[in-house]
């Protein structure tokens, strides 16, 4: 079993959680795991157990949904079309059951930035 370090965060104050999660609806990611670590976010009230994973990001694209909040998949073989496009930027969405890439300032907004930091709300 492969040892997982453990590091914290001690807060001055009440943690909003809100204030660090939920933006959006998500992304997809793939990539190689760079690392893995448990963190904890010590506040006056409560504690907030997270895992924290580093990535060597290859590809991130939108998750879609339909007007029933019902998550659409794309169409395969546009997936592995992104993957071969995606590095260069010339991937172009041309129907709606293409996938979405993501840019990767648009990931670094959402996760935080390239130190692995994660981004002050805003």
């Amino acid at each position: 079993m492969a040892h997982i370090k453990s590091t914290s965060t001690h807060w001055g104050g009440e943690f909003n959680e809100i204030a660090y999660t939920g933006k959006g609806d998500g992304v997809y990611c793939e990539g190689r795991v760079v690392d893995v670590r448990f963190h904890s976010v010590n506040g006056t009230r409560d504690i907030h157990r997270y895992i924290a994973v580093r990535l060597d990001l290859l590809l991130a694209r939108k998750r879609v949904f339909d007007a029933r909040h019902v998550e659409l998949q794309p169409h395969w073989k546009r997936v592995e079309q992104l993957r071969k496009e995606y590095a260069a930027g010339s991937f172009k969405v041309e129907k709606e059951t293409d996938p979405i890439p993501v840019s990767l300032d648009e990931v670094l907004d959402i996760f935080g930035d390239e130190s692995g930091a994660a981004l002050p709300p805003k």
